[in-house]
Formats: C-alpha cells, sequence, structure tokens
C-alpha cells in the first residue's frame, strides 16, 4: 500500500460555488442574521406607524435592509466574484498527500505545505474542505478520489489535522 494518496482534479465553476456556499453557510450564521434583520424590519415599521418615531424607524430600517443585503451578497455573488477573480482555480491540480506534508502543483503553483498549514478540516458527501486563515481554504472534490484514496486520506486527515468540523 502507498505512503501517500494522489488527487488529481480541475475544479468546476459550479463545484467552487457550492464548496464556499456550504463554507459562508456554516460561517455566517444565516438564520441569526435572516431572523435579526426581519426583527428590525418590523420593529422599524412599528415604529413608523405607530409610535412616531420617524428617525430611529427609518434607521432600523435602512440597517435590516443592508444587513439582508449583505448576507446575500456573501452567499450568492462573492463566491462567483472569488472564483474569477482567481486563476490558479481554472487550472489542474495535482495533490499529493503525504505524512509529512502536502504537494502543490498546479500551472502556477508547485509548492510543497507543511500540515500545520492548515488548522481544521471538514468532509461532506462532495467537498473535502482543508482551512487555513481566516477566511481562506483549499476544496478538494471528492469525485477525484477512488474509494479507497477517499478513506486512506480521511484518516490521514484524522492523524494530520487535529480539528475536524462537523
Amino acid at each position: 500500500m502507498a505512503d501517500f494518496v494522489d488527487v488529481i482534479f480541475t475544479i468546476r465553476r459550479s463545484e467552487y460555488i457550492r464548496a464556499i456556499r456550504r463554507y459562508y453557510k456554516t460561517k455566517l450564521n444565516l438564520w441569526r442574521d435572516g431572523a435579526v434583520s426581519v426583527f428590525m424590519f418590523a420593529v422599524g415599521i412599528y415604529l413608523l406607524q405607530s409610535v412616531g418615531i420617524p428617525f430611529f424607524a427609518w434607521l432600523l430600517i435602512v440597517l435590516s435592509v443592508c444587513l439582508l443585503a449583505l448576507t446575500l451578497y456573501s452567499l450568492l455573488l462573492l463566491p462567483q466574484i472569488i472564483y474569477r477573480s482567481q486563476p490558479k482555480l481554472k487550472s489542474e491540480y495535482r495533490l499529493r498527500f503525504r505524512e509529512d506534508a502536502i504537494r502543490f502543483q498546479t500551472d502556477e503553483i508547485d509548492s510543497e505545505v507543511k500540515w500545520s498549514f492548515y488548522h481544521s478540516w471538514q468532509r461532506d458527501q462532495e467537498f473535502y474542505l482543508l482551512y487555513h486563515g481566516e477566511r481562506d481554504l483549499s476544496v478538494i472534490p471528492r469525485r477525484a478520489l477512488q474509494r479507497q484514496d477517499d478513506d486512506r486520506l480521511f484518516e490521514l486527515l484524522k492523524r494530520r489535522i487535529s480539528k475536524q468540523i462537523q
């Protein structure tokens, strides 16, 4: 059995957008933001119509619309903007996961990354998401892995990056 896992893929635009949206859904807490936005809007309308505090009412309405707009922007538009602005995402990725490091190769990149570069990871039915930095992640589509390689990569990630996000 090999002591490494090779993965070769080109990430599709639709895959990358889905992966980033999943990341933002967990990071942004959309239910909370949506509920706060609706609540602020409702209180603003109530104050505008019944109490007669127009400045505060309009302030709440404007803030609720801004919060909703920012949430929708980050969920719907930002992933597409990120994909378009990153030429490396359109290249073929050749990754080799070893016990000591990860080898990254694309047309623009040829580097080796230590496991300590990543602070957490997540696996779902479609992707492995490896997190580094505050808002940065590497997306690896599981379709690029054969069954035995998928299992081996899962075990390697559990050993090398201790924090798994559920």
